[in-house]
């Protein structure tokens, strides 16, 4: 008798040790090529068939399925077991075994085991019979490695309370129905890489305690992560929550639910496309969040509360996509740090959030960390000024349109800042492009009324103008009018001099002596009244709602 001819995909060398299975239906399984273990269980074809077959045929032959299922089952606990008492075997291997269903709950394997391209074909119901409907890995403790590279789920996998000790490989793993990890334990990093799961995916509650990957990964149903806890960060990128799923044929948006979610160390979605709703409310995201290029297709909500405020440390959402109806909404979260270059924030919702605040001598409730933050050395050797006073302009938009006026000036001083700092762009010496920022009009518009916002800080620097030209008259020189013979000329009547200009008074009672004086009185009339327009401007800014 010889061995089983069964060939792995990605292993031509695999060679199966164990013997030919024979059989008396060889429309239903491959006679004098496979072990039982690799005998191709019964396909859609050979289900349409049996059921045109007579009723006395077809009862016989779904007794000889389930006999030989029976069968298949006992042999492979068998070998479970053989394989775990053994010394001599070092690893468990069901390589390329075609299971009709199995349950194998609260299974412990001690040795690593491999599944790798197994299949786990869908049963039929036929008549009056049932078969088993689920691959059952309820609460099975994996002490080591457990491969599932390439592994075809057609019925519902259920890894419920599942404990993974060692490296689960889920490699290119396909799950055509329910993919259940409830409460499931990864003790290790969890490789998911480009896996397809076809039905809901279910991952709520679940633990990755070394980081987790999930790269390339196709989630067509339903998807939920919430209340899980990622200890060591995760990586979703470039993988695809299409949010697709359906109630008797018909189509539905589906959900990718990450909500009370808790990441600890860097979390990756760096060019994820969430094409459904993607529910992000009261996560905690402890470490550095990326999703740069991300695509939101649809609904998407970032929600925290006063104590969690969703965002601890830096987070990225730079070049961020939004389809034509998708809605981005930013609720109760600190983005404090956060990068959003390159993102259209006149779209994107956002409810009372915290923004950056920085610490410059003109307060400023509100602004853009991209301003702010350092620059990393290598990879950044010029601040973005042009895109982050574009993200301004879409900020001022964005609130005038909700009518918080206070928020859109706030902005509006920073899209200016980013103005001013754009004037000495490309100059490499620091001492030099420090005086050239302050050396323009836009420095001088912030000056005197901070870029049209405040009528404070514009009738302060009216009220200095003011006194500078008063000295000034006393230093070059004053005398009074043919109309005010015998009145004094101090530092008073200078005053008074200089407020007859900000009052537009044609007859005056004092007028310059001397070119000097002159010349003062000029530059008086045209830069207090360029200050009174200024504070004029400022009022109106303030008032005008």
């Amino acid at each position: 008798m010889s061995n089983c001819r069964f060939k792995l995909e990605t292993d031509s060398a695999y060679e199966c040790p164990h013997r030919i299975y024979h059989n008396r239906d060889a429309d239903l399984m491959s006679r004098h090529h496979f072990c039982i273990f690799h005998s191709p269980k019964l396909s859609e074809e050979k289900k349409q068939r049996t059921v045109s077959k007579g009723s006395e045929t077809r009862e016989k032959i779904l007794q000889g399925i389930e006999q030989r299922e029976e069968e298949f089952r006992q042999k492979v606990l068998e070998l479970l077991r053989q394989g775990e008492a053994d010394p001599n075997t070092a690893s468990l291997d069901l390589r390329g075994f075609s299971f009709p269903s199995v349950d194998l709950r609260s299974t412990v394997f001690h040795k690593p085991v491999s599944f790798r391209e197994a299949h786990f074909v869908q049963q039929p119901r036929l008549n009056a019979i049932v078969f088993k409907q689920a691959t059952d890995f309820c609460k099975v403790k994996f002490d080591t490695t457990a491969n599932f590279f390439g592994v075809r789920f057609e019925q519902d996998a259920d890894f419920s309370g599942a404990t993974f000790n060692g490296d689960p490989n889920f490699y290119e793993a396909v799950f055509e129905k329910e993919a259940k990890f409830l409460g499931a334990t990864f003790e290790e990093s969890a490789t998911f890489l480009k896996c397809q799961f076809k039905g809901m995916a279910n991952f709520g509650f679940a633990s990755f305690n070394k980081g987790c990957l999930f790269l390339e990964a196709i989630f067509t149903g339903k998807v939920s992560f919430s209340c899980s806890a990622f200890q060591n960060g995760a990586n979703f990128s470039t993988a695809t929550f299409n949010g697709e799923t359906s109630f008797y044929n018909t189509p539905i948006v589906g959900l990718a639910d990450f909500s009370k979610t808790t990441f600890e160390g860097d979390i990756s979605f760096i060019n994820t496309h969430f094409l459904g709703i993607a529910n992000f409310s009261l996560s905690s995201f402890q470490g550095n969040v990326y999703f740069v290029s991300a695509l939101f297709g649809d609904e998407a909500y970032f929600v925290g509360d006063r104590s969690t405020k969703c965002f601890k440390r830096e987070n990225d959402f730079r070049r961020v996509a939004l389809g034509k109806d998708a809605a981005l909404v930013f609720d109760k979260v600190d983005l404090g740090m956060t990068r959003l270059q390159d993102t259209d924030l006149e779209r994107v919702g956002f409810r009372d959030v915290f923004w950056h605040r920085p610490k410059t001598w003109l307060r400023r409730k509100r602004a853009l960390w991209d301003e702010f933050r350092p620059l990393e050395q290598d990879t950044e050797n010029e601040p973005q000024y042009e895109r982050t006073a574009e993200n301004y302009r879409q900020l001022v938009l964005n609130y005038e349109k909700k009518r918080d006026y206070d928020s859109a000036e706030d902005f509006h001083i920073g899209e200016m800042e980013m103005r001013r700092k754009l004037t000495a762009a490309g100059i490499r010496s620091l001492w030099l492009r420090r005086a050239r920022e302050w050396v323009n009009a836009h420095a001088i518009y912030k000056l005197l009324s901070n870029y049209g916002t405040s009528y404070v800080q514009a009738f302060s620097a009216l009220v200095l103008l003011l006194i500078g030209f008063a000295f000034a008259f006393f230093l070059t020189g004053f005398r009074p009018t043919s109309d005010n013979q015998g009145g004094k000329f101090g530092i008073v009547e200078a005053l008074l001099l200089s407020l007859s200009v900000i009052t537009f008074q044609r007859e005056r009672f004092y007028e310059p002596v001397g070119w000097q004086s002159r010349l003062c009185l000029y530059l008086a009339v045209f830069m207090l009244t360029a200050q009174i327009a200024l504070l004029l401007l400022a009022i109106r800014r303030r008032f005008r709602r």
